[in-house]
């Protein structure tokens, strides 16, 4: 089982990541984990090695804002993940991380991801939902490139389709919250922007992108067991 929340996502990185043989190199196993091509072991590797190492500390955050009975306690992973996660060198091999990470602590860290689970509605998207949203988003955003559009309202679409496209590659890092913010964002800022609004309404292209937004916030909404937004835009922009 997996589980859509920060121990939850650091649990099945890691789990992966221990999986290598000692004597792996570090830098070509996490590429392996994040789906990365060989061409992006640079920066955007760096990028997510870091946002790994926040995933411990979101994870005990959350824990404390749902039972905070246990603030005071933390849970026997933390140090053990923490210290391996600073004393392992990309560069080098696994054996860092593994000296720390071994399977009993995996065994801790699955337990904190069970119960920040429990009565939970939230679900993992699968890999095809997040294909097909990276591939309607980034078809619109190609269709929004080539139009002739209002300038104002294209920057504002092409930031935050890109925006929405980030989101998708981060999932494995953020899971669904940031996803449908952006969504969310999307569709609100009709409330504030009359141009936009009568962009959204009034053209063909408009209607493709809420077309758009709504598969992605419906997908979105399922995830993290919230209704879906259908009747919130439509209202919206009545």
């Amino acid at each position: 089982m997996q589980y859509d929340n920060p121990a939850g996502r650091l649990h099945a990185i890691l789990t992966e990541l221990i999986a290598f043989p000692d004597q792996s190199q570090a830098r070509d196993a996490w590429g392996k984990v994040f789906r990365l091509p060989k061409g992006e072991l640079g920066h955007v590797l760096a990028e997510k090695v870091a946002r790994t190492m926040l995933l411990p500390y979101e994870a005990v955050a959350m824990l404390n804002d749902d039972h905070p009975e246990l603030h005071d306690v933390s849970p026997s992973w933390v140090s053990r993940v923490v210290s391996g996660l600073i004393s392992h060198n990309v560069h080098g091999t696994m054996e860092t991380l593994k000296r720390h990470v071994t399977p009993d602590v995996l065994v801790d860290l699955r337990m904190t991801a069970a119960m920040l689970q429990k009565g939970s509605r939230r679900k993992l998207l699968s890999e095809d939902n997040l294909e097909q949203i990276r591939v309607k988003v980034s078809d619109l955003l190609a269709e929004v490139l080539n139009s002739d559009i209002d300038e104002q309202v294209k920057v504002y679409l092409v930031r935050s389709l890109r925006k929405i496209l980030i989101a998708v590659e981060e999932y494995q890092l953020t899971g669904a919250t940031a996803l449908l913010e952006n969504v969310e964002q999307m569709l609100g800022h009709a409330g504030v922007d009359a141009e936009y609004k009568s962009f959204l309404v009034d053209t063909e292209l408009g209607k493709k992108v809420l077309d758009t937004l709504g598969v992605a916030g419906n997908l979105m909404t399922v995830a993290v067991g919230l209704p879906q937004l259908a009747m919130s835009w439509q209202a919206l922009l009545a």
